[in-house]
């Protein structure tokens, strides 16, 4: 599945679990973002830039109700990457250029988001195996760097049911749960520059306002 069906079809689905999934308010697309005139006004006046090719823009945002947030809103910016099955070489090739760019959740932090996912999604029919030594080779890379991003790789099949693969096992995961587990990231790891008080940058929660805006969210939850 190409990525841009990928986030239409993860939209859908993650949508229809509010209800299901507590404090899950919305889903907002790269397309719902990106798109618009007002996208491009407000995101070049808080930059400072005109050519916005160089502004990252998430391709899922959850939003959740937040209850140990600045503002009462927990933004989750999700990089996906959708990796295709086929020939086991291009295969490793796409999966190398995933792996290339597994640091580009970080510039969501710079938007004002609270958390940063990288989420790949593999075609069923990938071996098991190679993705489990995928999976432990960017785990390493971010535990020892300790960059501040979680990483989650899954299975999708063609009717929309999810397979998680650890780099010790697999497990069939209810998407409601995945999700519940994206907001828990927050617990332990959440945007530096909001909520390390030596770090923290009034330019990036000035961003932050600009993407509520842009996603039609309350300044402040009451």
């Amino acid at each position: 599945m190409k990525e841009s069906e990928l986030r239409r079809r993860l939209k859908e689905l993650v949508s229809s679990l509010k209800g299901e999934v507590l404090g899950l308010v919305k889903v907002v697309a790269e397309e719902d973002l990106g798109g618009s005139e007002q996208y491009k006004e407000i995101i070049s006046s808080y930059f400072n830039i005109e050519d916005l090719v160089f502004v990252p823009t998430p391709d899922l945002v959850l939003v959740f109700e937040g209850y140990d947030t600045v503002d009462g809103w927990e933004l989750i910016a999700i990089e996906l990457k959708s990796i295709q099955s086929g020939e086991v070489k291009k295969v490793k090739k796409k999966m190398r250029q995933a792996f290339r760019e597994i640091g580009q959740p970080l510039r969501y932090y710079l938007l004002g988001y609270d958390v940063a996912i990288l989420w790949h999604v593999f075609d069923e029919d990938i071996e098991d195996s190679l993705i489990q030594r995928y999976v432990s080779l960017i785990e390493e890379t971010l535990e020892k760097l300790k960059l501040c991003m979680r990483y989650y790789a899954t299975k999708m099949t063609k009717e929309g049911k999810f397979i998680l693969v650890s780099k010790y096992h697999t497990s069939k995961v209810e998407l409601k749960y995945l999700i519940r587990w994206f907001s828990d990231v927050m617990r332990y790891c959440r945007n530096p520059l909001i909520y390390d008080e030596e770090r923290r940058d009034h330019v990036v929660l000035k961003r932050r306002e600009a993407i509520k805006l842009l996603m039609k969210i309350p300044g402040r939850r009451v």
